[in-house]
């Protein structure tokens, strides 16, 4: 990441399995508490700025799943200095919420401030019966609840339906797809379903150096045709998108390899030796900064 974009997570805090992290600007001097989050500004923008293919801003979030919200136990604000961005990760489940869950969350986050939510746009379920149906209503209603509460989502796009998986992983939708133009294509017809509503981040995968979401194992050359792929066919959809590269789990010390997990800074490496470079607008990371 360029100097004048670089960025740090400070606070992270565990609320009903999932973390709420504050993305702070280097510049910032301390740790920002959760019960800050109330008084951060200016707010910025967001990531539609960033410039296209170079990389130059970080992105962060948390794994987490299920449907619980957002805690509220915000107390009274103090100041937050250098803080740009901050937001919730909703993990994958929220498109099963019901309403009246999938309310109460969105609220708890838009009243603590949260201008960003990361949440899972799971190929799995939209072709869940084959490559010619798209079922996206439970994907509509989760978008937009975020956009009417003047909320940007980001994105993750992921997951592989049983009939586009590899062969050695059939039984996961973790299966990493044997056809990155298949990837594609959903990536495309997704970008052109929302982007129209406001929907300009998106991210590629989740966690693809660790075997748990991508089956059979992390291939840094595989991930990087998928993420070629996927950033031609979204930009020929909407030029205007930003594509964010999958937020890479913590593994280990540089430049540590296993069959099942490899050290995040050594799968970007091998990314870029693969020929990545031009072919996302945003990288993604997730730190877990734990205290």
């Amino acid at each position: 990441a360029g100097a004048a974009t670089r960025e740090s997570l400070y606070g992270a805090r565990p609320t009903r399995a999932r973390y709420v992290r504050v993305v702070a600007t280097a510049g910032a001097k301390r740790p920002v508490a959760l019960r800050e989050i109330r008084a951060l500004g200016p707010r910025e923008p967001g990531f539609e700025g960033s410039r296209p293919g170079d990389g130059s801003v970080g992105t962060s979030s948390a794994a987490g799943s299920g449907s619980g919200g957002p805690s509220s136990d915000a107390v009274a604000p103090s100041s937050a200095p250098g803080v740009r961005y901050v937001g919730f990760t909703a993990g994958g489940g929220l498109h099963n919420s019901r309403p009246d869950e999938l309310a109460r969350i969105l609220d708890r986050a838009s009243g603590l401030g949260a201008k960003w939510i990361r949440v899972d746009l799971n190929w799995n379920v939209v072709q869940e019966k084959g490559p010619t149906v798209f079922e996206w209503g439970p994907q509509d209603t989760v978008i937009d609840a975020i956009l009417a509460r003047g909320m940007k989502p980001i994105v993750t796009l992921g997951y592989t339906p049983a009939g586009a998986r590899r062969a050695e992983c059939q039984a996961s939708s973790t299966c990493s797809p044997a056809a990155p133009a298949q990837f594609a294509a959903f990536a495309s017809a997704a970008v052109s379903r929302y982007a129209p509503r406001g929907v300009k981040n998106w991210e590629i995968w989740n966690e693809p150096n660790i075997e748990q979401f991508w089956q059979p194992a992390p291939e840094p050359d595989r991930y990087a045709a998928l993420l070629k792929a996927a950033y031609a066919s979204i930009k020929s959809a909407d030029p205007s998108a930003t594509v964010i590269s999958a937020g890479l789990s913590p593994f280990g010390a540089y430049p540590a390899t296993s069959a099942t997990r490899t050290n995040p800074v050594k799968f970007l490496e091998d990314l870029y030796a693969a020929g990545i470079s031009g072919s996302f607008d945003a990288l993604g990371t997730h730190p877990y900064n734990h205290p």
